[in-house]
């Protein structure tokens, strides 16, 4: 990871697996019993820090984003995110997109947050 800040316990990370990328809120770090490399704690499950990325940027209720979900006809619609919470230990936000009128669960790897000067 370099110079990069290394992630703390509460962080959101990002984690590349052979699945995609997807986020993780970070337990705690920890040395892998067998190998004494440092992993990652979150969920229950160790990833190794060397998949592991700090997300960039911390999901609040009320954060406006823009929804990257291609397959989806929210793609490219802006929302506000109205809650944070956990399935299966996987952080996921509920977004309510304006021109929808719908609410949609998105996994955090698919908003790209808003500055704030740019939002509306």
């Amino acid at each position: 990871m370099g110079t990069e800040t290394l992630p703390q316990t509460g962080d959101y990370v990002c984690i590349d697996t052979e699945f995609g990328p997807k986020v993780r809120v970070v337990e705690r770090r920890v040395k892998h019993p067998q190998t004494g490399d440092r992993c990652l704690l979150c969920a229950g499950v160790l990833y190794p820090l060397t998949q592991c990325r700090l997300l960039g940027w911390v999901p609040t209720g009320g954060q406006t984003v823009i929804l990257n979900m291609p397959w989806h006809t929210a793609h490219r619609q802006q929302g506000t995110i109205t809650r944070i919470y956990s399935l299966e230990g996987m952080p996921l936000a509920d977004v309510i997109v304006p021109r929808m009128q719908r609410c949609i669960d998105a996994q955090l790897t698919w908003l790209i947050p808003v500055e704030a000067d740019h939002a509306n």
